[in-house]
């Protein structure tokens, strides 16, 4: 945060409660089979911070969408759903047939309205970077045997963006409301891709070793590199810094540029503040 020379003091998560409630209001009425609203509230709560604060700056209706597909995506990713339901997904929703699990159906109705809030390919571009997550995760279940190989770093990279919906985050900054000249920031995206994954890779590291986990990013890159997981995850530090700054070299509206450093700046408050990274206990009252 320092070598982005950034500030978060004062941004606050849905400060009138207005994304949540209306979030709840249409989460309520999905049936979502095994996957009950009480299993998935802390997906919500999540949801409702990323949508509020790191996109506050886009039209509620906006925020509220980016909310509901946030609770998807999470539910997708931490709920069961069986290999074969995720095998199928794309083929299913390129042929509109209903899909094997009720989650994956409102997935695909989630996707289908992307374009009321997105420009056509900023759409495309969401709706692409969602069907690779859904595919990579089909993927990892056919390959959880099978072996990293040393040198094998384009691979790692590579298969965090396609888990990560990194091009979706970075789409959901540009409403076609306030910017429907996909121009002004396409050149960009890349660099926002890699901003919104490894920024969630590091603020979710303290959680990940608190549970053990070896199967991400930050492991990962630090097998296929030779070198220890703490250099590796600062090693990461260090590209967020390159890509933010790209972002801010590549973008020339003044309105596109002042988006950005809005974005940055609350998309950092969120992983703080939110309770899924559990920061606060490490960081205590120094957020504050």
């Amino acid at each position: 945060m320092k070598s982005i020379g950034i500030s978060i003091q004062g941004i606050q998560s849905n400060a009138d409660g207005t994304v949540e409630k209306r979030t709840r209001e249409q989460a309520a009425q999905w049936n979502l089979g095994d996957i009950s609203l009480k299993r998935y509230e802390p997906a919500l709560i999540t949801s409702c911070d990323i949508a509020s604060m790191a996109y506050s700056h886009t039209p509620t209706d906006v925020q509220v969408h980016i909310a509901l597909y946030t609770l998807l995506a999470i539910c997708i990713d931490d709920y069961h759903v069986s290999d074969i339901a995720l095998g199928e997904f794309m083929d299913r929703m390129y042929s509109g047939t209903a899909q094997l699990h009720p989650l994956l159906d409102r997935f695909v109705e989630n996707l289908r309205d992307m374009r009321k809030f997105f420009s056509p390919y900023a759409s495309k571009l969401i709706i692409k970077s969602s069907i690779d997550f859904v595919n990579n995760m089909a993927v990892d279940v056919e390959l959880a045997g099978m072996s990293l190989r040393p040198t094998a770093l384009a691979y790692v990279t590579s298969k965090r963006f396609y888990n990560g919906i990194g091009d979706a985050y970075a789409c959901f900054v540009w409403d076609k409301f306030a910017f429907p000249r996909v121009a002004t920031y396409l050149q960009a995206v890349p660099d926002m891709n890699i901003f919104c994954d490894y920024v969630n890779d590091i603020f979710s590291f303290y959680k990940e070793e608190l549970a053990h986990e070896t199967k991400n990013f930050v492991h990962d890159r630090a097998f296929v590199t030779n070198k220890d997981v703490a250099s590796a995850l600062y090693d990461i530090v260090d590209e967020t810094v390159v890509a933010t700054n790209n972002v801010r070299q590549i973008l020339v509206g003044e309105k596109e540029k002042q988006t950005w450093e809005t974005f940055i700046n609350t998309y950092l408050a969120f992983h703080l503040e939110t309770p899924r990274y559990r920061l606060h206990e490490i960081l205590g009252d120094e957020y504050h």
